[in-house]
């Protein structure tokens, strides 16, 4: 799923896919969708969706499979010199939304009796 995405005063394209974990786990060292089932209902965690952001911003750039694997947590602080401090918190719900919606089963379950 591909969005563009306002982070701040920046527009960004971002895509979701199923490699979005599997970057986030080579250049963080953390699981992804284990972050989120941890976070409480009302208090995102707004350091996992700014790691989510740079993923998927990266994703968005069209850098083929390679070059997301060798980024570096380094990569992503010098990404982040160019925002200010409440920009990812404004943005949390589409960066939310972008990944859930790549994620959400499409289809519905045919029941036992189909």
């Amino acid at each position: 799923m591909k969005d563009s995405v306002q982070i701040g005063n920046k527009q960004m394209e971002m895509v979701a896919n199923a490699a979005t974990p599997f970057v986030y786990k080579q250049i963080f060292h953390k699981d992804l969708l284990l972050e989120i089932n941890n976070m409480s209902g009302d208090a995102p965690d707004v350091a996992c969706f700014t790691r989510l952001a740079f993923v998927m911003t990266k994703q968005g750039e069209g850098l083929d499979m390679k070059a997301l694997m060798d980024l570096k947590e380094a990569d992503f602080f010098t990404w982040l010199v160019d925002f200010e401090p409440m920009d990812f918190v404004q943005a949390t719900g589409r960066i939310t939304n972008l990944y859930f919606g790549q994620t959400i089963a499409m289809s519905v379950p045919k029941s036992a009796g189909e």
